[in-house]
Order: C-alpha cells, then structure tokens, then sequence
C-alpha cells in the first residue's frame, strides 16, 4: 500500500468520527503517516481529539502534536562532553632557552669626547641614508650642496638629518645637515596640513628625504617628507606560548629610579600581585 493509502485512510477515520482537520493539522498528519502505522495513528488521534473537544469538532494542531507525543519514541538525549582545559604553563615551568646573539659592551669604544659622537652620528647618517635610497623615489636624491647650488623655484630632492625645528606662527623652520653642510627648510601649514603635521612629529636627528622648492640663500620650502621605511618581517616565535616584556631606561640607581613601581611590575611578572585576569591575560 502506498503512503499515499495510508495518509488517506487515517483522514477517512476521521472525518468519519466527524471531525474536521485545520491546514497544519491536515500537513502534519500527511508527514507522520510515513512513519507510523495508520491504524495506531488514528485511534490516538481521536482520543486526543475527544480528550480536548470542545464543542467544534475540530482537530487542530496542538491535538495532531499530543497524539505524535504518545506514539513517537522520546528523542534520545545526546550528551555533550565538557570542553577539555588545556593549561598554558607559566613561563616559570618552561625552560629557559638564552642565546646570546651579539654582546655591544665588548665592542664599545667610545669615551663620550666630540669626536667619537661625531664619528657615531656620520655612521648613523650614512646607515639610514642607505635605506632611504632603496626607495625608488629617493634614488636620486642629492646632498644638501647640490639643492643650494639650483635656481630659484628649481625642485630639488636631498637626504639630509633633521637637526632643530623652530616654530612661528602657521610655519615651521627645519634645520637640516648632511656630511657636507646645513640648509633651512620651511614647513607651511596652509599649503600642506599633513606635510606640517608629519615634519612637527619627525624627531630630532631622524634622517628624511626631502622634495623642496629652492628659494633665495640656503632657503628650501618642503613640498614633501619621507621618513625611511621600517622593513616588513615576521616575528619568529617560541616553540612554547610564552612572552617577552621589553624594558629600557629604567634608570636603575639614579635619582629618577622607580624604585616602588619597578619592584610591582616585578611581581607581577612572577605572578605575586595582581587579579587572576589580570596575571593570566
């Protein structure tokens, strides 16, 4: 028999028990008629029905759904295991794998007189000089000599250290040196907002490229700034997941020493002080 029969028969029953099915009664018998015996079937859904009568004879969904309840088998409950916690040990427990890469200490040689900082500012100047000039825009760029040396209103391109600014009013004044000699450039704000704002965060002794416009004397009025670019490499991490806190100009033994602070941030390392988030975030 088709289950086409067994859909049919179960609703002959019950419209001969003279009740009337809704929409959503009549789809959802259609559908559980494939998996049940229609006999059962009907004889559970008429004494649901006389069960919830109430005057209208007429089936709904909610007795068509109390009649499945009885006859389907209750659903099997599936147990969901408790997510494993995985411990991420403390740096304490990992061992300690240092290598010394380069010690500076035994190479340094410099007494503090003039002529040893000067010669370690020129070693500087040429380093990051090297790297601006990998730039494809910065390739030609010249010395400080040969800016000066062009016509008025010629545009000219040097690399050269930022040695002083000097602010008055909308416009400031970058003094500025190479291996061969010193330029003034100036900085509008209401030509260039981004160019002002960019030469006021530059620091002191930052070697730039600079695109300028030669004006009179030694005189050059900045048309654009690039500071040499930072190389893009991936970190390469610890086999164990562990991290690192970098520290400088703690000013062990000096006046200006924290002593009370850096003995907390100690602790904390160490898991003394601190909130459980606070030491395991």
């Amino acid at each position: 028999m088709q289950i086409h029969d067994e859909f049919k028969r179960v609703v002959e029953r019950l419209v001969a028990g003279g009740w009337q099915l809704s929409t959503e009664a009549f789809e959802l018998i259609e559908t559980s008629a494939r998996q049940l015996d229609h006999d059962k079937l009907a004889d559970e859904l008429l004494a649901s029905a006389q069960r919830q009568a109430t005057g209208k004879r007429l089936l709904d969904r909610g007795i068509v759904e109390e009649a499945l309840e009885r006859l389907l088998p209750p659903a099997q409950s599936i147990e969901i295991p408790e997510p494993v916690r995985v411990e991420v040990p403390l740096a304490a427990e990992i061992e300690s794998k240092v290598k010394i890469l380069k010690d500076p200490s035994s190479g340094s040689t410099l007494g503090g007189s003039m002529q040893e900082f000067n010669l370690h500012f020129r070693d500087r100047f040429t380093k990051l000089r090297e790297i601006l000039q990998r730039r494809t825009d910065a390739r030609d760029a010249g010395t400080i000599s040969n800016a000066l040396s062009a016509q008025p209103n010629q545009r000219v391109k040097l690399i050269a250290m930022i040695m002083d600014k000097r602010e008055r009013g909308s416009r400031l004044f970058l003094t500025v040196d190479d291996l061969e000699d010193t330029a003034q450039v100036l900085v509008q704000t209401d030509r260039d907002r981004q160019l002002y704002d960019m030469a006021r965060r530059a620091p002191l002794d930052q070697v730039v490229c600079i695109e300028a416009v030669k004006s009179q004397g030694s005189l050059l009025v900045a048309e654009r700034i690039t500071l040499p670019d930072i190389p893009d490499r991936k970190p390469r991490g610890a086999d164990e997941e562990v991290y690192a806190v970098l520290l400088s100009d703690v000013h062990v033994g000096s006046r200006k020493f924290v002593e009370e602070a850096f003995r907390r941030a100690i602790h904390w390392l160490n898991g003394k002080v601190g909130t459980t988030q606070q030491v395991y975030v």
